[in-house]
């Protein structure tokens, strides 16, 4: 069987995983040495395991599973090679630990499942149809797209230490109110969601496409700010989670420090905090579908590949660097 070619560009696959893994080192760089071996949500591992896991999980995958190479470390990999999902807090105790490996010994296994990797990406035959795992290079975009997945995670649980535990880095503040507008009505139509098969790498939970008819419904430009939120709060709504009241003023505990609550920014609330505002202030949350409506819809109904254009992104075009993936977001938005 002729072997199906992607044109994978193999200096780019290497830039991309050491880009995930410099990513991944300074986040856990964030934390005090004392807290390696903490676990702030009682339904997760410390990040000890995290640390190990990242490297371990794309070792495994592409130059084991997937190229049938022999095991860097087996006893490691089986400590490392998938996180827990406890039903309850009990259940997740029943699975602690006290015999993770040091961080020196973390680290030098990381460098061995590394080198292991990014040999693999340099020289091993990646696409092969006739193997599942090389199918489309299934397996180096698995192992590619984790990383920064595990970078979402490891994010919510530094925000949950207390403020000793980390490096105290202020975010660059600036609190400038957007100008009103009023909601955007959006044409009746169809939304696209899924993803084709034959497409590309997705995850299993993004198949199959399907289209969805949506009817007409307006929708709010911007984000609900902390301003919009705390006139909620004032009449009896929930507190949300990472706001402090201290003073007489309020802060808002961002990932790496505490800051007097900037009332433009978009609030960060939990869904139903984010449902009970909706609804105070005569709105409801929108539907996924009539979400991509609006960002993927245009007024004569059909769609467009982007939500700005048809070109693919650039840092003017969305939010998509590192950096502006950690800020938090949440929007509730009004019907017609």
């Amino acid at each position: 069987m002729d072997t199906l070619t992607l044109g994978l560009d193999r200096s780019g696959l290497i830039d991309w995983y050491r880009a995930n893994r410099a990513r991944s080192a300074a986040i856990f760089a964030s934390l005090a040495p004392e807290a390696y071996y903490d676990a702030p949500i009682p339904l997760r591992h410390p990040f000890v395991f995290y640390d190990g896991h990242l490297p371990a999980f794309s070792s495994i995958v592409l130059h084991g599973n997937a190229l049938g190479g022999a095991p860097i470390d087996a006893a490691a990999e089986a400590l490392f090679q998938r996180g827990i999902d406890p039903a309850d807090v009990d259940a997740a105790g029943r699975l602690r630990r006290a015999d993770w490996p040091s961080r020196d010994e973390v680290r030098a296994l990381s460098r061995r499942w590394d080198d292991a990797v990014i040999d693999d990406l340099a020289h091993a035959r990646l696409e092969d149809p006739a193997n599942p795992l090389l199918d489309r290079a299934e397996a180096v975009f698995t192992i590619l797209e984790h990383e920064p997945m595990h970078h979402e995670t490891l994010l919510y649980l530094v925000a949950q230490l207390p403020s000793g535990a980390k490096r105290e880095l202020v975010p660059e503040v600036s609190d400038l109110m957007p100008a009103r507008r009023d909601p955007v009505a959006i044409a009746a139509g169809t939304a696209t969601l899924g993803r084709r098969r034959g497409a590309g790498f997705g995850w299993d939970n993004e198949f199959d496409e399907h289209a969805v008819a949506v009817g007409a419904f307006g929708i709010d430009v911007h984000d609900v700010t902390n301003g919009e939120y705390l006139a909620f709060v004032r009449d009896g709504g929930p507190m949300p989670t990472f706001w402090r009241e201290r003073d007489g003023g309020l802060f808002l505990r961002t990932t790496y420090a505490e800051i007097p609550l900037p009332a433009s920014w978009p609030v960060y609330v939990a869904h139903d905090q984010a449902a009970a505002f909706a609804a105070w202030s005569g709105a409801r949350l929108p539907t996924e579908a009539e979400y991509h409506r609006a960002a993927y819809g245009t007024p004569g109904g059909d769609e467009r590949p982007f939500p700005w254009a048809t070109q693919p992104p650039t840092r003017r075009a969305a939010t998509s660097t590192f950096a502006a993936s950690i800020r938090n977001r949440s929007a509730a938005r009004r019907p017609a």
